[in-house]
């Protein structure tokens, strides 16, 4: 990172989706089998009991984690995409249109979610439930909030905040204005890294916010949300992949019990 450039200036310059998406899900760089199996093997065990359903769901960021709506997409009948770079947004339209150069769907639905005899199906329900791909800005200092003409049942993000926030008290700001946007009684599904300093796209190094356990169960509680799943799963082999420095991921899920 460029001294004195703020996250916009690094991410609008210098992050390129595809080769975010080439670095990190290949079939052979480790980042799935370390990082993404085991929470979406328990976020489908988790949604398809159907105890977790409503109207409206929101991806929020993280355009190569499209991944993350296949277990819960079936529990929502709207889905609506916010991105904060063009790139991004570029990208997630792309796949929304089978765009061949654009994220092979098909292999996340094979490969991480075990359901091969229905992908075909599960990609055109995917695409016809999306309503919209929202481009919300970025500040120098992190996302801003959108503005929705509705709130959602649930969000679901997968390592955003974290990457494009300045410090802890900015993620927690953007992480309060998340929450704005979910109804009470509605859902936080939030996938992160512990421990996690930087990430290499190339030879291009991204800061990442480092955050502990406790840390992150604080910044949630506080802004009106309620943990109802905490699952913390260790970094198999911190050797096998060298672009990141992590030490577990996380999946929480929380439920929003008022507004703050």
């Amino acid at each position: 990172m460029a001294t004195g450039m703020s996250k916009k200036e690094l991410y609008e310059n210098y992050y390129k989706v595809e080769a975010a998406r080439d670095s990190f899900f290949t079939q052979d760089s480790g980042f799935v089998d370390d990082s993404l199996r085991v929470p979406m093997e328990h976020l489908f065990a988790i949604f398809s009991s159907g105890a977790v359903r409503g109207d409206t769901l929101i991806q929020y960021g993280g355009a190569i984690y499209t991944s993350l709506l296949l277990p819960v997409y079936k529990n929502y009948e709207n889905i609506f995409i916010i991105e904060f770079l063009d790139d991004n947004v570029e990208y997630v339209n792309k796949c929304l249109d089978k765009d061949a150069k654009a994220d092979d769907w098909n292999l996340f639905t094979k490969d991480l979610c075990n359901v091969a005899r229905d992908s075909d199906e599960t990609e055109a329900i995917l695409r016809r439930k999306n309503r919209r791909v929202i481009k919300a800005e970025l500040s120098g200092d992190g996302p801003c909030a959108p503005k929705l003409s509705t709130q959602a049942d649930c969000i679901i993000t997968g390592l955003c905040l974290e990457f494009v926030c300045r410090n802890h008290d900015k993620y927690r700001a953007c992480l309060k204005n998340m929450a704005s946007l979910i109804k009470i009684g509605g859902c936080l599904v939030l996938y992160t890294v512990i421990g996690c300093t930087f990430y290499m796209i190339g030879t291009c190094k991204f800061p990442v916010i480092c955050m502990d356990e406790d840390f992150l169960k604080q910044a949630v509680c506080d802004i009106g949300l309620r943990i109802t799943e905490f699952k913390a799963i260790d970094r198999v082999n911190q050797s096998r992949f060298s672009s990141t420095d992590f030490s577990k991921v996380v999946l929480l899920i929380a439920c929003k019990e008022k507004d703050v």
